[in-house]
């Protein structure tokens, strides 16, 4: 193994998350750069040869009136300028201040809320945790989110919630799976949001993204998670195995809870019954299916949409023949795969691809990758099909598109 190599342990992914693995990179580039020397010295006084150097992520620290040992120095030295690497001082309250403007921080009355998301943006920024990204604001000036850590640390309920969290709810809650089967929420921005274009809006690529009124009134459109703890070992079906892990770890999961949500489902429900009836897709519900195969029905949405064969292959990343077989009204049923390329693609709600699917003589089976297809026509409506792709290759499933067999 070539020097200054690193090895992470895998259980820093799994208990942590990626911003803590780019801290422990740091971490260990720092005692490499200042304290290899070190070694060095006590490789020549002790006659040893030292091979390799373990950090742990739990040391303890000396009171101010007890001894600090060499080591317990070096550590403390590398756990304070980790995040300072991460994070310049002068870019970052560049960035700080570009964003305190972006969100009107000072004229918003939701200044928790707001703090939380400026956070969120840093830590993307910056490939770190959002609760190193508020440590380093306080560090540089920026007192106020000291209070975002305290409602972190104290907080029973939580809004902003992870992907795997939701997809795990997905998976193993029937009544949360049912909530986002229906179209009433989508996974936007971090959040569970009403899908309801009062909250969740276009940007310029055509991705979901909240709107400036939904960011200035999560509690009022966004579902409240609380925490339930999970054994790894039971999750493996629904979590994404992204590197070896111990059989016996514990981890806190996002639990949703429909009785702590009364006001935003039945809001929700309201929304629903007043724009279900779009005129595109109530266009496209009213189809008959009668004495049709599933490419003619297929090719029939697409003129609703209006959409050309270039952009229906751009969208759904399927090649100019499945167009050809829509336009032509082959006989030959697509697979599930290419039905949810094109759902996706097309952004078809689930009572459509249900129907394309059944034309077919196919369905949605109950197992998890199936799901995971479900889940990329009701919980990821709206994003754009690589977004879906990289949900499923995060959880080892083959990908839609162009990659997929026909």
């Amino acid at each position: 193994m070539p020097r200054g190599t690193i090895l992470i342990d895998a259980y820093t992914y799994w208990q942590r998350n990626s911003g803590c693995v780019n801290n422990t990179i740091a971490h260990e580039v720092y005692h490499w750069h200042r304290h290899r020397l070190y070694a060095a010295i006590k490789s020549i006084l002790r006659n040893e040869r030292f091979i390799a150097c373990r950090c742990p992520a739990d040391m303890v620290y000396p009171n101010e009136s007890e001894e600090w040992t060499d080591e317990q120095r070096m550590e403390w030295q590398a756990n304070n300028l980790a995040p300072r690497i991460l994070m310049p001082i002068e870019t970052f309250k560049t960035k700080v201040d570009e964003l305190y403007q972006q969100y009107n921080y000072e004229d918003t009355p939701l200044k928790l809320a707001v703090l939380t998301c400026i956070a969120d943006d840093l830590a993307r920024f910056y490939g770190v945790s959002r609760q190193s990204a508020l440590i380093r604001m306080t560090e540089t000036g920026y007192p106020e989110a000291k209070s975002v850590l305290q409602a972190i640390n104290e907080k029973e309920w939580h809004s902003y919630v992870s992907l795997e969290d939701v997809f795990y709810e997905y998976s193993t809650n029937g009544d949360f799976r049912k909530l986002i089967d229906s179209g009433r929420f989508k996974y936007v921005d971090g959040y569970v949001v009403i899908n309801d274009e009062k909250y969740i809006a276009a940007d310029e690529t055509g991705k979901a993204t909240l709107t400036e009124y939904a960011w200035d009134n999560l509690d009022e459109c966004t579902l409240s998670f609380g925490w339930q703890r999970i054994r790894r070992a039971s999750a493996k079906e629904v979590l994404p195995e992204i590197i070896f892990h111990r059989e016996n770890d514990e981890q806190d999961i996002s639990k949703y809870d429909a009785d702590h949500n009364t006001a935003v489902l039945q809001l929700s429900e309201d929304l629903q019954r007043r724009n279900k009836n779009f005129e595109e897709n109530e266009k496209i519900h009213l189809l008959s299916t009668a004495n049709k195969n599933c490419w003619e029905y297929i090719f029939e949405v697409i003129n609703i949409k209006g959409i050309s064969k270039a952009h229906f292959c751009t969208l759904t990343e399927l090649g100019e023949e499945n167009y050809r077989k829509a336009e032509k009204g082959l006989k030959n049923d697509p697979t599930v795969r290419t039905i949810v390329a094109i759902g996706v693609g097309l952004s078809l709600d689930i009572e459509t691809v249900d129907k394309m699917l059944y034309l077919a003589g196919r369905n949605f089976k109950d197992t998890p990758e199936d799901r995971a297809l479900r889940f990329c026509i009701t919980g990821l409506s709206g994003h754009p099909l690589s977004d879906c792709n990289d949900f499923l290759a995060a959880r080892g499933y083959e990908t839609l598109g162009t990659k997929q067999r026909l």
